[in-house]
């Protein structure tokens, strides 16, 4: 019940916060550079393989190609899920996420596979995290369902401060989830 406690009153100041920073700032707000947590990003663990590489494609909010071994490898940015082409703010999303990274040599950690052979990973570039910047701006949901490392609730935490703040998809009044509009063939 305490922790329950510390963890509404921590997400009460951050979305005080916020909303402060959102009432006085000029034109967009970028969540990102205004809010530093406490949060280790990942788990280090021995068999965790990183690399580096230079992006040179962008597919959409959550997809990216990365040069890798002198080839492209395509990257599924891990534990999030940004709008699919033809929902709402599925151009921001991969506006913000070229943005950030194309053109640009980044980390990739190497957190798995998906059924169609891509690595799915943790992107970062000058120790920022796309994927959890994605989240703190409003363009990706937690994709809770595949994201279950330690920072995951992290990531839940930074998804209900954007959600409260009405920031990015949380500024619809029903944003559907992008597995939803997937099931529904609403994406190729």
């Amino acid at each position: 019940m305490t922790t329950f406690r510390i963890r509404m009153a921590f997400l009460a100041a951050i979305f005080f916060a916020l909303a402060v920073s959102y009432a006085f700032a000029d034109g967009e707000v970028q969540v990102e550079s205004q809010l530093t947590f406490p949060f280790s990003m990942r788990q280090s663990t021995e068999d965790s393989k990183v690399w580096s590489g230079l992006v040179v494609s962008v597919s959409d909010g959550d997809s990216i190609t990365v040069l890798h071994d002198g080839k492209g490898e395509n990257i599924r940015l891990y534990g999030i899920d940004a709008p699919e082409i033809g929902q709402a703010f599925s151009k921001r999303a991969k506006q913000m996420t070229s943005g950030m990274v194309y053109g640009k040599t980044v980390k990739v950690e190497v957190m798995d596979k998906d059924p169609y052979g891509h690595t799915v990973g943790i992107v970062t570039i000058d120790g920022k995290s796309l994927n959890e910047s994605l989240i703190k701006n409003g363009l990706a949901w937690v994709y809770q369902k595949y994201c279950n490392a330690v920072f995951c609730e992290n990531w839940v935490n930074l998804e209900i401060v954007a959600r409260y703040a009405k920031i990015g998809i949380w500024s619809e009044p029903n944003p559907v989830p992008p597995w939803e509009f997937r099931h529904e063939g609403g994406s190729p």
